[in-house]
């Protein structure tokens, strides 16, 4: 009777272990989806998606946030690079940078602290000593980061509706609990079933007028979940996420600091972004009317009129 329980047992445990999944979206290289400006740079084995316009003095890093990735620059981008070069890349997990299995490394590509490590590997593949690094929402954590690990490498910060006091940070408790066997395996198809059925509804979230969203921007958007073992990378990606303190440590921010922040931000609420300017010392805030959480999509010539004058002021 023991025997047959832990037969039974044993095979509770391996056979959804065995089942195949089924693959949600057909899937395809990721450098068979680059746009007409993409380059891909090759750090530490995984090719990069970077798209690099322009030249002059100044120099700007722009960093997207949770779910994002270069596109959500792109209507600002060619103006910025009248008043010097800008930079835009697709963190790990995102966009149309290669999809590496974490497994496969000898370290994680898809931690906090790889992404900031990043930054300044891309400023030292084009030579570039100093920037002005824009972050939204996720990608504004990662900018204050990257002051925090690399000061010499950040002239000023941009922060746009930058994700400092909501987060997506994962309990250690959960962390053990993903990486279970059966956890492991399912989540990401959960995952990709998920956004096969509501990624346009989480897009449309991010605006505070859905009716400017386009089908470009919806299809652009659609575009990393057609790249190969995206949704493994992207599970890799959440449950790698965990406290970084950068909290604990805003108040120490020493270098110029503009904070934009849309009042109708349903994802990052306007008081936090207000909150943000209020402990970090001489930072200016500007709260954009009639905005979202992407301002650089939904209200982009505002948002290059206010990057114009606080560079130039």
């Amino acid at each position: 009777m023991k025997k047959f329980i832990f037969v039974f047992l044993l095979t509770l445990w391996t056979v959804p272990l065995l089942i195949p999944l089924p693959q949600i979206y057909e899937t395809e290289d990721h450098k068979s989806l680059a746009y007409e400006d993409s380059e891909f740079i090759n750090i530490d084995g995984i090719d990069i998606h970077v798209i690099k316009k322009g030249e002059g003095e100044k120099t700007f890093l722009l960093l997207h946030g949770f779910g994002s990735h270069s596109y959500t620059w792109f209507k600002i981008m060619d103006e910025l690079s009248k008043i010097g070069t800008v930079i835009a890349f697709d963190r790990p997990a995102f966009g149309l940078t290669e999809r590496v299995l974490n497994s496969s490394l000898r370290f994680n590509p898809y931690s906090t602290d790889y992404s900031v490590e990043l930054t300044k590997k891309i400023l030292n593949y084009y030579e570039i000593d100093k920037a002005i690094f824009i972050g939204n929402s996720a990608g504004g954590t990662v900018s204050i980061l990257s002051y925090f690990y690399y000061p010499e490498k950040v002239e000023s910060l941009i922060l746009i509706n930058p994700a400092v006091y909501t987060g997506n940070n994962v309990s250690l408790f959960n962390r053990i609990i993903f990486k279970i066997p059966h956890v492991h395996k399912y989540g990401p198809y959960v995952v990709s079933k998920l956004l096969n059925e509501n990624g346009d509804q989480i897009i449309i979230s991010a605006w505070s007028d859905p009716s400017l969203i386009d089908d470009e921007t919806l299809e652009n958007y659609r575009k990393p979940l057609k790249i190969k073992n995206w949704e493994n990378s992207l599970w890799d990606f959440t449950i790698s996420s965990q406290n970084n303190n950068v909290k604990e440590k805003i108040n120490e921010i020493k270098i110029p600091v503009l904070i934009i922040g849309g009042k109708e931000d349903n994802i990052i609420p306007i008081e936090d972004t207000i909150k943000l300017h209020e402990n970090i010392e001489d930072s200016i805030l500007v709260v954009l009317e009639n905005c979202g959480h992407v301002p650089q999509e939904e209200c982009p010539e505002i948002i290059i009129k206010i990057i114009n004058e606080y560079v130039f002021k």
